[in-house]
């Protein structure tokens, strides 16, 4: 693995992946471990399958007026892991050059109508990957790819070739990381460790044999060699995406910083045409391959889009078409399509204003009682406070009443206070009387 990752110029491989194996190829590059064993695991069900898939489900969208169309044989070829030329016994991933085998055979084979790639990869090795892109861009039938979790960078430049590209979720399946990278391995510490000491000996003119070798550290003139032949494959890299999606790409975000979209955020961006399964681009590519028999059967000048019900009504309802207006029928179904998503999306918009309608009534509705509750409480709270304000006019009442009776009842008081005041002088002569009185009796021995 350590010899791939060096050995190869530039990678189109999202770098997530590359530092997953980072660490462990410089753990066995410690232990002085071998790589050969590092796949071995992996069983060569990675390369590409040449079995032809017959495809038996088609959705009525993609049929002929409302026939249903004849069964055709889709070949779905997979490309899955690491993208390299060419691929060893004991390496997992895709062998692009056995993939561009693949596609040549299914061209060359009648009963095949249509291809699908079902991708899975973060990308790989740029050598092979140019050629697979143009094979799928020139391929004289129709070619989908399904995107089966992610298909990134190296993956991305292929797909992106295709007439159509299938996600398989909204939220986790990926495509992007449209970027190039070289790794560089130090490993001048490491020797100079083990006790090694490496020395090139290159002619006179060879100045350049040996820039941004793993034994010494890289140097400023390599890193600038690196980044001058990433940049020009990175250029090649975007300028492919951009003829391949053309017109789709949305604009609204530049996609070609490396980042990595999910289905949802890819078709929003124009990276990626639909969400699905791998029978929806079965039967995508199926239906592509069907038009393309039924255009081959019709003067190219008259009914050219009658096939495509949507597209013919924007041509006077199928009429006859100029030479000058005649597009390839792979522009058409892809045409056809896009106004087939744009029928879907004001459908879904539709049932979405009727659904808020409902809503906004129900919540109306709810308004209305949540009021009438409201006003019902206010009236109770109302004659609450009607109660108590009678009451209070009661306890006012009482109060009044009550002064009244006390009023009297300090007369009274006053009176009988102003009576002992007067009767208190006589008081007290009768009790000094009396205590005279005792007092004589008692000298006298009277009891």
């Amino acid at each position: 693995m350590l010899d791939i990752l060096l050995s190869v110029n530039a990678w189109a491989l999202d770098s997530r992946y590359l530092n997953i194996y980072q660490p462990i190829i410089l753990k066995r590059l410690a232990e002085g471990k071998s790589f050969q064993d590092f796949f071995a695991t992996e069983k060569d069900d990675h390369q590409s399958s040449s079995a032809p898939y017959q495809s038996t489900f088609y959705q009525s969208a993609y049929n002929s007026g409302s026939q249903a169309g004849n069964p055709v044989t889709v070949q779905v070829i997979k490309i899955k892991g690491t993208m390299l030329k060419e691929v060893g016994a004991c390496q997992a991933g895709t062998s692009t050059a056995r993939v561009v085998a693949a596609l040549e055979e299914a061209f060359k084979n009648p009963d095949v109508g249509a291809i699908v790639l079902e991708s899975d990869t973060p990308g790989g090795a740029v050598d092979g990957t140019e050629v697979l892109g143009n094979t799928v861009k020139n391929a004289p039938k129709p070619v989908v790819t399904f995107v089966n979790g992610l298909t990134a960078s190296a993956g991305y430049w292929v797909a992106s070739q295709s007439q159509h590209i299938v996600m398989s979720s909204k939220t986790t399946s990926y495509v992007g990381s449209i970027g190039t990278l070289v790794a560089h391995l130090d490993e001048s510490g490491w020797l100079a460790k083990e006790g090694y000491k490496v020395t090139y000996i290159t002619a006179d003119a060879s100045v350049h044999k040996v820039l941004g070798n793993s034994s010494e550290p890289l140097s400023a003139e390599a890193l600038d060699m690196f980044k001058a032949r990433l940049n020009s494959i990175n250029d090649t890299f975007i300028s492919t995406v951009k003829d391949g999606r053309g017109k789709k790409l949305s604009g609204k975000e530049d996609v070609f910083t490396a980042k990595v979209y999910n289905g949802n955020q890819a078709i929003q961006h124009g990276l990626a045409d639909s969400i699905g399964t791998i029978k929806d681009a079965i039967n995508i590519a199926a239906s592509l391959a069907r038009k393309n028999v039924s255009s081959s059967t019709q003067s190219p000048k008259s009914n050219a889009y009658m096939s495509f019900p949507k597209l013919s009504a924007l041509f006077n309802r199928g009429q006859e078409v100029s030479a000058d207006a005649e597009v390839t029928e792979i522009q058409a179904a892809n045409a056809e399509n896009a106004l087939i998503e744009k029928d879907n999306l004001i459908s879904s918009l539709q049932t979405q204003l009727a659904a808020k309608d409902k809503e906004i009534t129900d919540l109306k509705a709810t308004h209305q009682a949540t009021v009438d509750q409201l006003n019902t409480q206010i009236a109770q709270k109302d004659t609450a406070i009607t109660q108590k304000e009678g009451e209070i006019a009661r306890l006012e009442q009482w109060h009044n009443e009550q002064q009244v009776v006390n009023s009297g009842t300090q007369d009274l008081v006053n009176t009988i206070t102003q009576t002992a005041t007067q009767l208190s002088p006589n008081a007290q002569k009768a009790q000094e009387h009396l205590n005279e009185t005792k007092n004589i009796k008692a000298k006298k021995g009277i009891a």
